[in-house]
């Protein structure tokens, strides 16, 4: 409970929450009385909506309205008429594979020219 308190009062820009598990060579590994594996996944489901709920939801928010210099990662080529081209980025604030990311779903000759790669400024809505 005092964690939660924790993550929902402080205004932190990012947290990573991670399930206790043994390794052999850890002094914990000798303890005795253990946290069960269905207590661990339910503290560990609560504590991942609660950062939801007071980080990433506020933090997204507050880029609103902003603009920012992404990276471009991949692109979805449309696969029928009609379908836009689709750019999947991040900014400077996100680590690939671990973080969220920037979805450019726009069309246009500027979007046509991007690839893999390119810098683009974007409008986050």
């Amino acid at each position: 409970e005092e964690l939660m308190g924790f993550v929902r009062d402080f205004k932190l820009d990012h947290v990573g929450v991670f399930k206790y598990s043994d390794e052999p060579l850890a002094a914990s590994f000798k303890l005795e009385n253990k946290v069960p594996e269905e207590v661990k996944e339910r503290r560990y489901a609560a504590l991942m909506q609660n950062q939801y709920d007071n980080v990433v939801v506020p933090a997204l928010e507050a880029m609103v309205g902003k603009e920012l210099d992404v990276v471009i990662d991949s692109v979805h080529e449309p696969t029928s008429e009609g379908e836009d081209r689709i750019l999947f980025a991040r900014h400077q604030g996100q680590c690939p594979e671990v973080d969220s990311g920037v979805v450019i779903d726009a069309v246009g000759p500027e979007v046509e020219e991007v690839s893999v790669g390119a810098l683009h400024r974007v409008e986050i809505t």
